[in-house]
């Protein structure tokens, strides 16, 4: 998606604000809802596998719960 936030920012030019940066910044808003939703879903699943993963670093089943459903909301860039 910052594909094309990045292309509606270069057709805004010079101009700022207008629709085509708002409409970047919103994306992005959304994108990071999303992911903040996606994040606290895995969070919340991961209490359902108890004593199932004592194996596992903790902090690994989000990840791999989310990884499970092809989400990359866990990503380090934060993008």
């Amino acid at each position: 998606m910052s594909d094309i936030c990045a292309r509606l920012r270069a057709m805004a030019g010079p101009i700022v604000p207008n629709v085509c940066t708002e409409a970047a910044d919103e994306i992005e808003r959304l994108i990071a809802e999303r992911d903040e939703a996606r994040r606290q879903f895995c969070e919340l699943m991961s209490a359902d596998y108890g004593d199932a993963h004592l194996h596992d670093d903790i902090g690994e089943i989000p990840r791999k719960i989310a990884s499970g459903f092809g989400w990359d909301c866990f990503r380090e860039d934060g993008k």
